[in-house]
């Protein structure tokens, strides 16, 4: 049901060494203008509220931490004669450890349900200035998710939760064994920067892959809505 500290360190590296490649390949092709702003670097950390559409029947969510590190590159307009505009539009890779999954809350007892990914977002930026503030203090970011699991743990006795419903327990305890550890999704969010270094966001993330695969009454996607920050640094 989970995975071994040796299996999952193998498979961090292996997502470090992939994001690693993302942000050379990027840097390559990017236009950086290191007079003005070039690559720079950051933390995210974000609370959310995370679910898995249609399978558990007293799904109450669960809300968790999620922590990662961004590389963030200006795409930059040349306006002649080797001078540049301030960038707008940024690509910000990023891996991170996210705590997901959900709760079982019946009036017989809880199911946790505690499923760990680590995953790169590859987010498209967008900052633009609301109001005259004299910077650029909101932006938009988008784009797609790819997720590995590295933890998958069920806490609490299903047995009681679902007491008398024999069909239903047969159903999850078929679910809970096809566990898809490899999750590809999107996420956008919105924030509002305090300063040109600290920005304050709302998330929402939603997977395209089932979680448990041999399910099939519903497609069993992840989905997260989260507030937190993000700080950059000079």
């Amino acid at each position: 049901m989970y995975l071994t500290l040796t299996e999952r360190l193998m498979k961090s590296k292996l997502l470090l060494a992939i994001f690693i490649s993302i942000i050379g390949f990027s840097t390559s092709h990017a236009q950086l203008d290191k007079k003005k702003e070039g690559l720079r670097i950051g933390i995210e950390g974000n609370i959310h509220q995370s679910n898995i559409r249609g399978i558990h029947s007293f799904s109450k969510g669960r809300f968790s931490p999620a922590i990662g590190f961004f590389v963030k590159i200006p795409f930059q307009r040349s306006l002649g004669e080797g001078m540049t505009r301030d960038a707008s539009f940024y690509f910000s890779p990023m891996i991170e450890y996210c705590m997901s999954g959900e709760n079982d809350k019946s009036s017989r007892g809880t199911v946790n349900y505690n499923n760990d990914y680590v995953q790169i977002p590859l987010l498209f930026d967008y900052v633009f200035e609301l109001g005259r503030v004299g910077y650029r203090n909101m932006c938009i970011s988008f784009g797609p998710v790819i997720s590995y699991a590295v933890n998958n743990k069920i806490y609490g006795n299903i047995n009681e939760v679902y007491k008398g419903k024999s069909a239903t327990l047969d159903v999850l305890e078929q679910a809970h064994s096809s566990f898809n550890k490899l999750d590809v999704g999107a996420t956008v969010s919105i924030g509002y920067r305090l300063n040109p270094l600290i920005e304050l966001f709302v998330r929402y993330d939603n997977g395209f892959m089932k979680v448990y695969k041999d399910y099939d009454k519903h497609y069993t996607f992840n989905y997260r809505l989260g507030i937190g920050t993000k700080f950059l640094i000079k």
